[in-house]
C-alpha cells in the first residue's frame, strides 16, 4: 500500500502595518497621503492636510506564503502630494 502524495502546507501570514503620523514634511500646502507596497500589494492612507499630517490606519495584508519566504520581500512606504500624483511628486520614500 503506498502512501499518497502530500502537498505542501500553504501558510496564510497575515502582515500588519500601522501608519502613525507624518513629520515635518517639506512643502506648502501638501495634502498628503501614504502608499504602502508589500510583496505586490498596495494600501493606501486617507488624505490629510498640513506637514504634520495624523493618519493612524493600520492596513492587513493576507498571503499565502510561508513566515520565511515573506520575510524576504520589502515594505515599501511612500508619501506623495495628493494634489499631483505624478511620480515627481515623492514627498520621500523608505524601503
Amino acid at each position: 500500500m503506498t502512501m499518497p502524495s502530500v502537498n505542501p502546507v500553504m501558510y496564510l501570514t497575515e502582515v500588519r502595518v500601522r501608519v502613525i503620523e507624518g513629520r515635518q514634511l517639506p512643502g506648502i500646502h501638501i495634502k498628503p497621503v501614504v502608499k504602502v507596497t508589500v510583496a505586490g500589494q498596495n494600501k493606501r492612507t486617507r488624505i490629510r492636510k498640513g506637514n504634520n499630517p495624523v493618519f493612524d490606519e493600520t492596513f492587513f495584508m493576507n498571503f499565502y506564503e510561508t513566515p520565511s519566504d515573506l520575510f524576504d520581500e520589502p515594505i515599501f512606504i511612500t508619501v506623495c502630494d495628493s494634489r499631483s500624483l505624478r511620480t515627481d511628486a515623492v514627498i520621500g520614500e523608505f524601503k
